[in-house]
């Protein structure tokens, strides 16, 4: 059961949602992403009162590069909503 409320008198139905990921290795430093989230377009909220979004979809480069046993990692790319993403990240190795 998922409650609405810090009192715990207000509850949310269950819900599904289906999403997707592949990546293609171009090179040993470039990769090809791409998302779809909510295939399914199910309808459904985390909190009462908040939307979530219908199905939507990202595609993006990776480059990544690895030096002195951490893997650096850039990642961009436009998604289907009208926002870019940009993401900073380290990997260990």
């Amino acid at each position: 059961m998922r409650y609405t409320n810090n009192a715990n008198t207000s509850n949310l139905d269950g819900y599904a949602r289906l999403d997707v990921r592949a990546n293609y290795r171009m090179t040993s430093e470039w990769r090809l992403l791409a998302r779809v989230n909510n295939v399914l377009d199910a309808n459904y909220s985390l909190r009462d009162g908040y939307n979530t979004p219908g199905i939507n979809g990202f595609v993006g480069l990776e480059y990544r590069q690895k030096y002195r046993e951490v893997v650096l990692a850039v990642r961009t790319g436009i998604s289907a909503s009208p926002c870019a993403h940009f993401i900073w990240q380290e990997f260990p190795c």
